[in-house]
């Protein structure tokens, strides 16, 4: 029972890391096309 508990919270948080990566590369992604866009 304690094991699949502790499944479930891992799948969760990977989920969440999951989430917040994306958000982050996306965001990373907008901020390195402006740089691009600036230097032209």
């Amino acid at each position: 029972m304690r094991m699949i508990i502790i499944l479930y919270l891992f799948l969760k948080y990977i989920k969440l890391f999951c989430k917040i990566s994306f958000y982050l590369s996306k965001g990373c992604e907008i901020y390195f096309r402006k740089i691009l866009y600036n230097k032209r």
